[in-house]
């Protein structure tokens, strides 16, 4: 695979990644559609120089959800606890849709988890290229019929107002295991079988599901 194609690729990537993590808390996404696209060139060249040029595709995810809650953080203005949240929830929502598409291929013709390691080959742009089409899907899915969660505030936030996070213990536990799961989740995968990967991203996910869920339906 060409660089050109694998930094398009990779962009359209990230950027679904982004998408989905926005949906999941109803967060905008138009009004910061440029710097998004900028985000995603940036990550995308950074991906291949770690994929590609120093040979580590392992550290990729744990490099991707780094620079994810700082582009949050520092370009969308969500403060460090929501930015890490809305990473974790969406990165782990993304691993989901990645695990049951290489479960699907495995099932189709027998192909081995470790493929998704490759930076090159039909059969590795077909998975992305799917994975991509499949979470774009449910982003644009959960925007039309209004799902998301919504405790959030809308961006930029108000760094001199401070809040008491230690009170959600729940969902500090649930960026917690979020944030590790989506660090070693390509560990994981090259060293572990994909069967037992599957349950720890479900677990994590939906403790973040369960606890926005608790957080969307009280008042602070």
């Amino acid at each position: 695979m060409s660089a050109v194609v694998y930094i398009l690729i990779g962009l359209a990537d990230v950027f679904a990644v982004l998408v989905l993590s926005l949906k999941l808390y109803r967060l905008p996404l138009k009004r910061y559609i440029f710097p998004i696209l900028g985000f995603c060139l940036a990550s995308s060249t950074i991906s291949y120089f770690v994929r590609i040029l120093i040979g580590l595709p392992w550290l990729d995810l744990a490099i991707l959800a780094a620079f994810l809650i700082a582009f949050f953080r520092l370009a969308m203005k969500l403060k460090l606890f929501y930015a890490a949240l809305v990473t974790g929830a969406g990165l782990n929502a993304y691993i989901l849709v990645q695990l049951a598409v290489l479960l699907a291929f495995m099932a189709v013709d027998g192909a081995k988890q470790t493929f998704i390691f490759h930076s090159q080959g039909v059969e590795v742009q077909l998975f992305q290229i799917t994975s991509i089409a499949i979470t774009l899907v449910i982003a644009t899915f959960m925007k039309l019929f209004g799902y998301g969660f919504s405790f959030i505030p809308i961006p930029p936030h108000e760094f001199l107002i401070k809040n008491d996070y230690s009170k959600h213990l729940g969902l500090n536990i649930a960026v917690a295991t979020t944030l590790i799961v989506v660090a070693l989740s390509l560990v994981l995968l090259l060293n572990v079988n994909e069967l037992l990967v599957f349950p720890s991203a479900i677990i994590s996910f939906g403790l973040s599901y369960y606890f926005s869920n608790r957080r969307d339906l009280t008042i602070d």
